[in-house]
């Protein structure tokens, strides 16, 4: 899905009404934080250092191969180092957020 969003040509999504500040930001922050939960749902009977840093190393390898897809392969979007910064950030909270909040439930 990450891929799908990240590759589909500016054309094809859907326009905006209104203009909200950084919502690309917010939308990239979302989805790896979404990502990083479900990957720490699957994960959960494994040590959380090595989840940890395998987590943080799979969003980074995903953000900047799709950054960099964008940037040379599809016309019309372009490569932000803001958005890796946003995926990377959601990651992190993701990986909080099941070690706080989930996993005590699990």
């Amino acid at each position: 899905m990450i891929l799908v969003l990240s590759l589909l040509p500016k054309s094809s999504l859907p326009e905006m009404e209104f203009d909200i500040p950084y919502l690309d930001k917010v939308v990239h922050f979302a989805m790896y934080f979404i990502l990083l939960v479900l990957v720490s749902w699957e994960r959960q009977k494994l040590e959380s250092k090595p989840l940890f840093f395998n987590g943080l190393m799979l969003a980074l390898l995903l953000s900047i191969c799709t950054e960099a897809g964008q940037r040379f392969f599809f016309a019309g979007r372009s490569f932000e180092i803001l958005d890796i910064v946003a995926n990377i950030i959601g990651s992190i909270s993701g990986i909080y957020f099941f070690r706080i909040i989930l996993k005590p439930y699990k």
